[in-house]
């Protein structure tokens, strides 16, 4: 779900360099991200059907790998407290406030739906990470 606005505070340090400057450099990947973005790159359902994704994925690990880099994906664990009203507005394409919701203080996490689409592709990746060698670490612990 990420940090409100992080992008926008980054955007003076930003800086676009080309692939060789990450040659036998260590590079981690926020995989939920990636995920996102292949995803939307293919909308279509025959596109999710054909796993365009993944295909997409693999492109970009083969660079990376191309250049010598060390990939690790990182992953979501369970979803904090403080991020679960937002969790479920997504769930529910809408922003009511749940009696679950009211009582927060008293909740400090919850798993995620791992039968859910995205948890699906989440899991295929993790595979083809896993066949080309790519470590993969999962967020279980949240300060």
């Amino acid at each position: 779900m990420g940090v409100k606005n992080l992008w926008d505070i980054l955007e003076s340090c930003k800086k676009s360099l080309p692939l060789h400057h990450l040659q036998n450099k260590r590079v981690c990947i926020d995989l939920s991200c990636w995920m996102v973005q292949l995803q939307n790159v293919s909308k279509s359902h025959s596109c999710m059907k054909q796993k365009v994704y993944l295909r997409g994925l693999f492109h970009r690990l083969r660079a990376l790998i191309a250049v010598n880099c060390t990939i690790v994906f990182v992953t979501d664990g369970s979803i904090p407290a403080i991020k679960l009203s937002t969790y479920r507005c997504r769930l529910n394409s809408g922003c009511e406030v749940t009696q679950d919701d009211r009582n927060l203080p008293n909740v400090t996490s919850l798993r995620r739906n791992m039968g859910s689409e995205f948890s699906c592709m989440i899991k295929e990746a993790k595979v083809l990470g896993m066949a080309l060698g790519i470590a993969c670490l999962d967020g279980n612990v949240y300060c």
